[in-house]
């Protein structure tokens, strides 16, 4: 199948974007291609169509929740900045059973369900490079990589298993406490939710026997903390530790964490990850943490969130982040 396939164009006539001063249109496609078993991966483009010159592709991957890619609260995350248009092309793989007309689907589809794990994501965006290197004859071969959450977990494999990816910008990611040991530590079994050890004894054995419910019966028709996240997803999350692949990475990161994440993934998470990098030698990572972000940047506000994002990609390209950037990451001044 042609790569930019069209059979869906009439859903998907975006809005055209133009570089300051530059009269080359950039629009987004939608892409699908087939697993294995015939499902179908549907990933969007933004490219400029004029450009004659092979460009990079800037992918993003967004962390859990059942809503589109093409939801307007975070189209605008992934569309290029200013300093990138005509020069760059943005990807990101939509998730699992999103059609073009959903934002937020007030059910969440029973494909998202069966296909929504980190194991599954990643073999999708793999398969969406693998189609890339086939039939993008406008790609210079380099893949700049931006995930956050579950997408940065997503992304440090996904960057792990692919060559062509040069830099990768990981947040919100944590990497070195494996989600099970939240829950017992600071989510559900947290100390100071309980009047005596004996209490607290009885979360944590609870909590012991669902990790072993989810992970021998790892299937997408059973829930846990959401009705968007299966015991499939589950099953790929709890016990991860990205430090594994990190330590061996040749490539600049990034690891970007909110000081004020406590509910998502601890940054004392993320700050284990770096000691032990450092503890290991490693030289080719950076780490951000701002003060005042929670989980998501969006909790700096929009003015100041988006400065972040544009300082990240800058970032990538090794441009000076700018005032996005540290020590005040879009902070004012006075």
């Amino acid at each position: 199948m042609d790569l930019w396939d069209i059979k869906h164009n009439a859903l998907l006539l975006l809005i055209a974007l133009f570089a300051a001063g530059a009269q080359a249109e950039t629009t987004s496609q939608l892409t699908n291609i087939k697993r294995t078993d015939n499902s179908e991966i549907q990933f969007i483009t933004q490219r400029d169509l004029v450009k004659s010159t092979k460009i990079p592709v800037v992918l993003f991957i967004d962390g859990s929740g059942c809503y589109s890619a093409r939801w307007e609260k975070v189209f605008s995350y992934w569309a290029l900045p200013t300093f990138l248009h005509g020069s760059a092309a943005s990807i990101v793989v939509e998730k699992p059973g999103m059609k073009p007309e959903m934002a937020v689907p007030k059910k969440c589809p029973d494909e998202f369900l069966q296909y929504y794990s980190i194991d599954q994501r990643v073999l999708d965006h793999l398969r969406v490079i693998q189609h890339l290197r086939k039939h993008a004859s406008w790609w210079n071969g380099e893949i700049y990589l931006l995930g956050w959450s579950d997408g940065a977990a997503i992304g440090a494999r996904v960057a792990a298993y692919t060559p062509e990816v040069k830099r990768a910008v990981l947040g919100g990611m944590g990497g070195a406490i494996p989600m099970k040991q939240h829950f017992k530590d600071v989510f559900a079994c947290a100390p100071e939710r309980f009047e005596n050890k004996q209490a607290r004894d009885a979360c944590i054995e609870g909590l012991n026997e669902q990790f072993e419910k989810i992970r021998t019966n790892p299937t997408w028709k059973s829930t846990w903390g959401g009705a968007d996240n299966s015991y499939k997803v589950w099953a790929t999350r709890l016990d991860q530790i990205e430090y594994h692949l990190l330590k061996d990475f040749s490539i600049p990161f990034l690891v970007v964490h909110g000081g004020k994440d406590r509910n998502s993934v601890p940054v004392e998470n993320a700050r284990t990850l770096m000691k032990w990098l450092k503890r290991d030698g490693v030289k080719n990572v950076e780490y951000w943490e701002i003060a005042e972000m929670k989980h998501a940047t969006r909790s700096l506000g929009k003015s100041r969130s988006e400065l972040v994002r544009v300082a990240m990609i800058k970032w990538l390209f090794s441009q000076d982040p700018g005032i996005g950037g540290p020590p005040n990451f879009g902070k004012p001044v006075n």
